[in-house]
């Protein structure tokens, strides 16, 4: 969706939202706000889901659907990282909010009981996170920038801004994956399992030969500078080296020889992962990978033959 489109929507979507909540009474309110956003959630849950004419009919629709329920959507949504820990209580609070207002028995009057008041008055928006419906509805002049809506003492309306703070975070949402597509899983053939673990051991053996050669030089270096240090020696002068003091020319000797076989069995590792054949019975860090990359070459090729 090209992000001009985006603002459009999103600014058409906020003014919908206002006008839909106008003059509306306390129940009235809370039964559409929480109704949207379970619209919202399982559209955003949608988005990540393999589309095909029964998907809706699968997931969402029905008493056997698994996603049926507003609660189930939460839930999902948090545990894939669809959400954040605070979006999943703040929607789990005004889905129980929905439920019991939903199922008061005053419900000519639209007014609700004191426990849904009091639910309404927990309700909180994280700091630097609200956005003023103003903003979306052409009315930036009315916008009171010292507002601070978890000061709200009115329940309605500190319930409606909690609304406007997960609408407008779940469209936000759904733009991350507005151009998501899954496709159907196709079950690759048993050998080509084996030719993707094999390619994860080729390739950390890859990353570990890196690995190995930065050491070598670095260790190059280091006999280099050793080197020079105890050519130019003065008795009494103290070297720091590796956070050890050497304070004699036998001590910087001594040092140059622990290198130097750190150079050699550098060398010998590398030249062991980058040639294949690798002797029998000898005994390396990558001896055991690479004799696991040839057993499953060999496996990959007979596997082949039954295919």
């Amino acid at each position: 969706m090209p992000m001009e489109n985006f603002v459009n929507e999103f600014n058409m979507w906020m003014q919908t939202v206002q006008s839909e909540l106008q003059e509306k009474s306390m129940r009235s309110t809370i039964i559409i706000c929480a109704a949207t956003l379970d619209a919202q959630l399982e559209k955003l849950i949608k988005n990540i889901l393999l589309q095909e004419k029964n998907t809706d009919g699968d997931i969402f629709e029905g008493g056997n659907a698994i996603l049926s329920t507003f609660s189930s959507k939460i839930t999902l949504a948090y545990y894939l990282g669809l959400i954040s820990e605070h979006e999943r209580k703040t929607l789990d609070c005004i889905r129980k909010i929905r439920n019991k207002a939903a199922h008061e028995i005053s419900i000519l009057s639209g007014s609700v009981s004191d426990s849904i008041n009091n639910m309404c008055l927990n309700l909180e928006i994280p700091q630097g996170m609200y956005i003023p419906i103003e903003l979306f509805t052409g009315s930036l002049g009315e916008c009171d920038k010292t507002y601070n809506p978890n000061d709200e003492k009115n329940p309605q309306k500190r319930f409606v801004n909690a609304f406007y703070y997960m609408t407008q975070y779940l469209f936000l949402h759904n733009l991350e994956y507005v151009d998501c597509k899954v496709e159907k899983y196709q079950a690759p053939k048993p050998f080509e399992f084996i030719e993707m673990f094999k390619n994860i051991l080729v390739n950390d053996n890859e990353q570990i030969l890196l690995h190995l050669k930065k050491c070598k030089e670095k260790a190059q270096k280091d006999l280099c500078e050793l080197q020079t240090l105890i050519k130019d020696y003065v008795s009494g002068d103290v070297v720091v080296y590796r956070q050890e003091d050497l304070d004699s020319k036998e001590k910087i000797q001594e040092t140059i020889g622990i290198v130097e076989d750190e150079i050699k069995a550098f060398e010998t590792e590398i030249s062991l992962r980058e040639n294949e054949d690798i002797p029998k019975n000898f005994d390396s860090n990558y001896s055991k990978t690479c004799y696991a990359i040839q057993s499953l070459e060999r496996l990959i090729e007979i596997m082949k033959e039954y295919q």
